[in-house]
């Protein structure tokens, strides 16, 4: 446990007795949700049309689980944690630096051989000091592409359930409607039907050889989410384009050692424009291109 965390040089395991609970880095290791996202909700428009000229992260706050060998030296820990808001937190064994701000104690269990106890943080300095460095390749998982980038370049692979969530139908937009007290029911507008935006939470997994190319791939992956205006999120099984940003990501699963590195998560992108579409069938030829007429229409076999 020595040499693990370090706080404002301080080895906390050497002077205190305490250290990080096994796996409790998810939240540290989850980035900041985006700050609320102003837009337009037209009634007679799918989705939504958001204004995404500077999109930034919000602060996070984030659960840091302890064991401590000694119950006897909690409290000196917390008055290590008191004297100032920010505090340096050197992480060894994942390889990051955060600046946290401790906002309180969220449990406390005494034990026979110490204590267990967590305590919540602020990070207010999301990719502080980050400075972009495009991801390395690893994995060969083709078919769902972020601005024409293989989600895979990134290391990361679309897990299971993944698909239906990103065809799931939207909620549809309310038309207009009267309801008078003295008449059942209700009149409602039947001239169209319009869809809401939706939030597609998709599950994910990042598998990268070493501890280096985690922390690029990871960090590569939320800057380019959050650069301005919309992403275009492309799944090819489904032959379709989806509008779309950034909302968050929550680290379920992780190992991150100096060998192999793997990190489950789920990603929540904000879908501005959905509607089902019509399938069509046209002719084609064996190389996938399609049969057209004189006046380049295609051949349609079944609608």
């Amino acid at each position: 446990m020595t040499g693990q965390l370090f706080i404002d040089g301080v080895d906390v395991y050497n002077e205190f007795g305490a250290f990080v609970a096994d796996g409790g880095y998810a939240d540290l290791i989850s980035p900041a949700n985006l700050k609320d996202v102003e837009y337009n909700d037209w009634p007679e428009i799918d989705g939504i049309e958001p204004d995404l000229h500077n999109p930034v992260l919000d602060t996070k706050e984030l659960v840091l689980p302890f064991y401590s060998v000694s119950n006897k030296k909690t409290e000196d820990f917390l008055c290590l944690l008191s004297d100032k808001s920010y505090h340096l937190f050197e992480l060894q064994d994942i390889q990051q630096k955060r600046t946290l701000r401790l906002l309180h104690q969220a449990s406390k269990e005494t034990i026979a051989t110490g204590e267990s106890f967590s305590l919540k943080f602020a990070d207010d300095f999301p990719l502080n000091g980050y400075t972009y460095q495009p991801p390395l390749g690893m994995i060969n998982q083709p078919g769902f592409y972020i601005d024409n980038k293989p989600l895979a370049d990134y290391g990361v692979l679309i897990l299971d359930g993944s698909y239906d969530e990103i065809m799931k139908v939207p909620a549809v937009k309310n038309n207009l409607s009267q309801s008078y007290k003295k008449a059942a029911g209700l009149i409602y507008d039947n001239n169209s039907v319009v869809y809401q935006h939706k939030n597609v939470a998709l599950k994910c997994a990042l598998v990268v050889s070493d501890i280096y190319s985690f922390w690029r791939n990871y960090n590569a992956l939320i800057y380019d989410l959050i650069r301005p205006d919309q992403r275009l999120f492309h799944v090819e099984s489904a032959n379709d384009t989806f509008s779309c940003f950034y909302k968050s990501l929550r680290v379920s699963k992780y190992s991150i050692t100096r060998g192999q590195c793997w990190c489950e998560f789920i990603l929540t992108l904000v879908f501005t424009d959905f509607r089902p579409k019509q399938t069509i069938s046209v002719l084609g030829t064996e190389d996938r291109n399609m049969l057209t007429t004189e006046d380049i229409r295609a051949i349609i076999i079944d609608k």
